[in-house]
């Protein structure tokens, strides 16, 4: 009886140990867009969001609701809040404010959410906006709204509320429109890597991501991508050495994590950073690829490249003596390089290629440099 009892022990203990550290699939919206910025809101970050919630004359919905009712006593119409957005140019603002659950979950107060294409979620602390909105209507419409490919953008407490789980304190529960993930705001710039290493030991088996300010991670599907001036930390149990471009797997609860930069992908779902690497071009022809060779050169820089083919592949040669490496379509007038993040965008007028971009990141249309065709 007693052997019995001891193997059902041992049992139990094996089972709990390996439900600690089972992996929980981490993935973003089946549609939308999220937006989730550590600190701050810089300029390319809004025109991001604008663009995303359909343009600067689109109806959008900013929740102040994680700001204290001290500084929401100070600015009563929030007239103050949408100064800030319409000097970055966005003008068709409604606010949608309650700590009121009750509110919450009447449609007279969801109904801008259910016209609107972009809702942005202001700082402040992350439980004021779910002790309001959780599980209400306001949860409900945020997620429909999703679904229509629209944008949920938050900074501080707003971006921490979109993930699963968010720290204040402890690990609590937030929107879980990005599921299986922990967030972290302010990271770096209030050396939060240091305060909350014993959590994510203790929950190895979820992703938690550091945001630090003048940051953020945009994620459609599962992938996201860097988007500020900072960095964003990665706790996903390996280590990525971007000097090598290699991946090591880490012991169980490892303290160590990576940083990642602007423009750097990472896969939700893979658990990896993602490169160009993993795309499948379209094919072209010799013929089509020769429309694309010939010089390129900048307007204002002493820097000209070369495109020329190779083994039916268009390949890139620059005055500054780099090695030629290949370039590969993604689709007409748009290639990119597998040994880098790189991509390169053709210009036409009149259907005759004049131009070509050399850009980081087509998601934020980032251009690093404009070469012009030479005849």
């Amino acid at each position: 009886m007693k052997k019995t009892v001891f193997i059902f022990i041992l049992l139990f203990i094996s089972i709990a140990q390996a439900q600690k550290t089972a992996i929980i699939p981490a993935k973003g919206p089946e549609k939308g867009t999220l937006f989730l910025i550590g600190g701050g809101i810089s300029e390319t970050q809004a025109r991001l969001f604008e663009k995303f919630a359909g343009g600067k004359d689109a109806p959008i919905v900013i929740i102040p609701t994680a700001m204290s009712d001290n500084e929401i006593a100070k600015n009563p119409d929030f007239s103050r809040i949408k100064k800030r957005f319409q000097k970055l140019g966005i003008t068709n603002i409604s606010i949608l404010h309650t700590r009121n659950t009750k509110e919450a979950n009447s449609d007279a107060f969801v109904a801008p959410l259910k016209t609107c294409q972009g809702v942005f979620i202001l700082g402040g602390k992350t439980q004021r906006i779910t002790d309001a909105y959780h599980t209400t209507k306001v949860h409900k419409e945020l997620k429909a709204l999703l679904n229509r490919d629209g944008i949920i953008a938050g900074v501080s407490a707003g971006s921490g509320v979109q993930a699963s789980y968010f720290y204040e304190h402890h690990l609590q529960t937030g929107f879980d429109f990005l599921e299986g993930v922990i967030i972290m705001n302010h990271f770096l710039a209030r050396n939060k890597q240091f305060n909350h290493i014993q959590e994510i030991k203790e929950n190895t088996q979820r992703i938690a991501i550091g945001i630090d300010n003048g940051t953020g991670i945009l994620v459609q599907k599962n992938v996201f991508e860097v988007v500020g001036n900072s960095y964003v930390a990665m706790f996903d149990g390996s280590y990525y050495d971007s000097m090598n471009d290699t991946i090591t797997r880490l012991p169980a609860n490892s303290e160590r994590f990576y940083l990642l930069k602007n423009g750097d992908r990472y896969n939700l779902e893979k658990r990896s950073i993602e490169t160009n690497s993993g795309i499948t071009p379209i094919e072209l022809s010799d013929e089509e690829l020769q429309k694309y060779t010939g010089i390129f050169k900048a307007t204002n820089k002493d820097f000209s490249i070369k495109f020329l083919i190779e083994n039916n592949t268009l390949k890139v040669k620059n005055s500054w003596g780099w090695n030629v490496y290949p370039i590969y379509p993604l689709k007409k007038d748009t290639f990119f390089a597998t040994n880098r993040t790189m991509w390169f965008q053709f210009v036409r007028e009149k259907g005759k290629i004049v131009a070509v971009k050399k850009i980081k990141s087509i998601l934020q249309d980032n251009v690093i440099v404009t070469l012009e065709r030479q005849k």
